[in-house]
């Protein structure tokens, strides 16, 4: 409710005004975006089990155990991330389609990185981490943070940025909208089983979960016209579970 609630004040602003992204062929524009999810979907599930979902890039933390992550899970997270999102890129050059495309247009580019930031920083004092922060952070935890900023960037480029904007255009804002919330929880499937084998009824909620996630996360970019400002508060929302 906080990120919503600061997502709606700072919609107001006029930086964020921009004209809509209209693509000439909506439909044509809509399969790329399929395809290019199977292929990354065959490409990950096989060989990296660990994307798109930062927050399982790290062993689970309870109670007083410090995290442990290494810079090899850090270089091996940032791999995946570029793996991710080199099939993506290379169709827009290969297209000569501009970064704005995918969601990283100039005009909006600041105000979304500041409202990124302001909803981490939300993020992290509703969930009462601001005194683990002050009280000292460790390597492992940065290392952590960073491979989240890796993971959720590419992450949103993908989803938001490129699949979104081109089912928006193809089947309207709303059902575009829905529909990339609705892939994103389903790309977390395999992940979800790898960890919750031995509990299937935790599958379900999981997957309720990632979609409730990927629906704000779209919504954040509807408003903010940029990818900045979910990946960032992706990213700290990760953060903040293993602090």
């Amino acid at each position: 409710m906080g990120v919503v609630a600061v997502t709606l004040i700072a919609g107001l602003s006029p930086r964020f005004r921009r004209r809509p992204l209209i693509f000439a062929y909506p439909l044509r524009e809509g399969v790329v975006a399929l395809g290019g999810l199977l292929l990354v979907a065959a490409i990950l599930w096989t060989g990296f089990p660990g994307f798109p979902t930062p927050a399982y890039a790290a062993p689970v933390v309870s109670g007083d155990r410090p995290l442990r992550y290494s810079l090899d899970d850090l270089l091996r997270q940032v791999t995946v991330a570029v793996l991710a999102a080199a099939p993506f890129i290379l169709a827009m050059i290969v297209r000569r389609q501009p970064a704005l495309s995918a969601g990283w247009g100039k005009a909006t580019r600041s105000p979304s990185l500041l409202l990124g930031l302001a909803l981490g920083l939300i993020t992290l004092f509703l969930r009462g981490r601001v005194y683990a922060i002050l009280n000292g952070v460790s390597p492992d935890e940065i290392y952590y943070l960073v491979a989240a900023l890796a993971a959720s960037l590419a992450t949103e480029f993908i989803f938001r940025g490129f699949v979104q904007l081109r089912l928006a255009s193809w089947l309207g804002e709303i059902p575009g909208w829905l529909a990339t919330s609705a892939l994103y929880a389903l790309f977390q499937l395999p992940q979800t089983i790898l960890v919750y084998d031995a509990n299937p009824a935790q599958w379900g909620v999981q997957i309720v979960r990632a979609l409730a996630a990927g629906l704000v996360y779209g919504w954040v970019m509807r408003k903010s016209g940029h990818i900045l400002a979910p990946a960032i508060y992706s990213a700290f929302h990760a953060w903040a579970l293993v602090l």
